[in-house]
C-alpha cells in the first residue's frame, strides 16, 4: 500500500499520477498496457480536478496499491460531501456535440465507464475507491 497526501492544487495532479502509473506498471498487461495507463491517468485527473473545484477540501488523501488483479486507488477529502455514484448522467446529454451539451457530468461519466468498480463511503470523510482491472 502506498499513501500521499498532497495539498488541493491543480499542479500536483500530474506528480501523483505519475506516480500511481510507475507504481502499476509492472503488474499491466503489456498487451493493454497503453490502454491502461491513459484511463488511469484520466480517472486520477477528473477524480482530483473534481475535488480540487468543488469540495473545498483542506487536503487530499491518496492511498493506491494492489488488490488482486486490481490496481485499487482511494481518493480521500474532508471537503464538502458527494456521492459521485449518485450523480444522473444524462446519456442523451452526452450524445450531443459539446457547444450543445450543457455542462457538468461528463467527468464523472467516464471515470466511471474507465473503472471496472468504483465505491464510496463517507467515514468523517469522503472516499471514494476506484478499482482498474490490471490484466
Amino acid at each position: 500500500m502506498n499513501y500521499k497526501i498532497i495539498e488541493p492544487k491543480f499542479e500536483n495532479i500530474n506528480s501523483i499520477s505519475k506516480e500511481i502509473e510507475h507504481f502499476a506498471e509492472p503488474n499491466i498487461d503489456p498487451k493493454k498496457k497503453r490502454k491502461f495507463i491513459s484511463e488511469i491517468n484520466i480517472i486520477i485527473d477528473e477524480v482530483l480536478c473534481n475535488i480540487i473545484k468543488y469540495s473545498d477540501c483542506t487536503q487530499i488523501e491518496i492511498e493506491y496499491r494492489i488488490e488482486d488483479e486490481f490496481l485499487v486507488i482511494e481518493f480521500k477529502d474532508d471537503g464538502h460531501k458527494f456521492n459521485p455514484l449518485k450523480t444522473q448522467v444524462n446519456l442523451d446529454n452526452m450524445k450531443k456535440n459539446h457547444y450543445n451539451r450543457e455542462s457538468g457530468g461528463l467527468g464523472i461519466f467516464i471515470t466511471l465507464s474507465f473503472a471496472d468498480k468504483s465505491e464510496y463511503l463517507y467515514e468523517n470523510k469522503k472516499i471514494f475507491k476506484i478499482y482498474k482491472k490490471l490484466k
